[in-house]
């Protein structure tokens, strides 16, 4: 359990170490950058997000392969892993081209305003950032299939904090956008070489090279279809909102809604990281044919009640804590952003313990056309209420609103999958709590104070399964 336990905490470390610095640097990059300046480094940022979609999940295709291999084998297939992200670098640096010439000639824009020299050359620097990046990964997965979790995370760190007093030293500086993205070319070849490095001494012997094994290569690429289509889907669903902000409100408001929707994305992930230990856990469950559900039910059950309070301690204390970090006119700027993206993020957790779940016990085909109805839903509402009101607050709502109808649903097959029997009642009262802090949230005072009498009642029946989980340890598997 000791062990379990420091991977676990030296993942959260590694997630969420970086968005606090960032955070907290954001005023310096506004004030220096300037409203368009900074809307347009969200605006490319968001981009490279986008570009991770061509990794092909190649830091867990790495883990995986490369897991309890002799030197030999691992290096052979380190080299195959290898020869694949060279062609995806090549393909995403392309599309980052592609991409440039693109927003040049057709004056997208989103980017017709950019106070840079060249758009063109932005966008091609942030396509071979972002293929520079899945080298990165493929070496970090390759360290993690020794289990040097703690050492991939140092090595994050270090890199991430480094990259971004690189980027902040400039900005400060006066440099422009172009600059910084050149400053995080030269930074994370650095970081490549150093990584190499590590990486030749826990792989004796290894030189990279390009593999000839084209057998080897096609079950290598084959491996994470599923996986990788819901990281598709969800990439697509909740990245590209920043391109639609722009296009109706210009790079000074995507300065604001992209900052909110930055820090979601962050709370999201970390959500996901504290419990991401679920996903091996069922896995082994299921192999030895112990029935995972009802340890599912009891941590599922665990997770929403930490999801509730975290988000409602945020959404009480922001007014407080937002003003002092960006000042008050910005925090009024986005004070509408940050309650609709609250309630989104009420329900869109929502998906993160299914998708363990379903993985986890072979539903992975299942978990992606689920996946691909809450993104289809999200998406088209999210068009339909920006086209018809050109309101950014009240796209958000619509895109809340989908995650209303949609999560029931997650929840129903979920349950259906687990227990061979239909829970209609079960899926929707399990979504009772966050409606409950949603209408908390939403409706006005002091009415809405009324539903602190159900979640309250449902966060003090929470913590008997807590107490249950500590007292029946050895029944959940937590001392293994």
């Amino acid at each position: 359990m000791k062990k379990e336990l420091g991977n676990s905490f030296w993942g959260i470390v590694d997630t969420a170490v970086y968005p606090v610095i960032y955070m907290a640097v954001v005023p310096l990059l506004m004030k220096n950058l300037g409203n368009d300046g900074f809307g347009l480094w969200i605006l490319i940022n968001s981009l490279m997000v986008i570009f991770q979609l061509f990794n092909l999940n190649i830091g867990i295709t790495a883990m995986k392969e490369l897991a309890g291999q002799d030197n030999a084998t691992a290096i052979k297939r380190l080299n195959a892993l290898l020869s694949i992200v060279l062609l995806m670098f090549l393909i995403v640096s392309l599309v980052g081209a592609l991409c440039g010439v693109f927003s040049e000639q057709f004056e997208y824009s989103g980017f017709s305003n950019a106070p840079v020299r060249s758009v063109f050359e932005c966008l091609a620097l942030a396509g071979f950032i972002a293929g520079l990046r899945f080298i990165d990964q493929l070496f970090h997965g390759a360290l993690k299939a020794k289990e040097l979790i703690r050492v991939s995370a140092l090595l994050k760190i270090i890199n991430k904090v480094g990259l971004l007093a690189i980027l902040v030293y400039l900005a400060v500086e006066g440099f422009d956008i172009t600059s910084l993205l050149y400053g995080n070319v030269v930074f994370s070849l650095l970081n490549l070489i150093i990584m190499y490095v590590v990486i030749a001494n826990y792989y004796p012997n290894y030189i990279p090279g390009l593999s000839s094994d084209k057998e080897l290569m096609k079950g290598l690429f084959r491996f994470s279809l599923w996986p990788w289509l819901q990281s598709l889907f969800v990439v697509i669903a909740f990245q590209t909102d920043r391109f639609w902000v722009s296009s109706y409100a210009g790079l000074d408001e995507v300065a604001n809604y992209g900052l909110i929707a930055t820090i979601f994305n962050h709370i999201h992930l970390i959500f996901s990281t504290m419990f991401i230990w679920v996903l091996p856990r069922v896995s082994a469950m299921k192999t030895r044919s112990i029935d995972p559900f009802p340890f599912y039910q009891k941590i599922r059950e665990a997770f929403s009640t930490f999801v509730l309070l975290s988000l409602l301690g945020f959404y009480f204390l922001s007014p407080f804590i937002i003003p002092l970090w960006i000042g008050s006119e910005h925090y009024l700027d986005m004070k509408d952003y940050l309650k609709l993206f609250i309630v989104f993020e009420l329900l869109f957790a929502h998906t993160i313990m299914p998708f363990f779940y379903m993985n986890a016990t072979g539903k992975e085909r299942q978990i992606t056309y689920l996946t691909a109805l809450f993104c289809f839903l999200s998406y088209s509402f999210m068009l339909a209420v920006l086209i018809s009101t050109q309101n950014i607050s009240w796209m958000i709502g619509g895109m809340a609103l989908s995650m209303v109808i949609s999560m029931p649903i997650l929840n129903y097959y979920g349950l259906e999958n687990a227990t061979r029997r239909s829970r209609y009642i079960e899926a929707i009262k399990d979504m009772l709590p966050s409606y409950c802090a949603v209408g908390l949230i939403m409706l006005p005072m002091p009415w809405s104070l009324i539903l602190l009498i159900p979640i309250l009642y449902w966060v003090t029946r929470s913590m008997n399964v807590f107490y249950q989980m500590s007292k029946n340890a050895k029944i959940f598997n937590f001392n293994k």
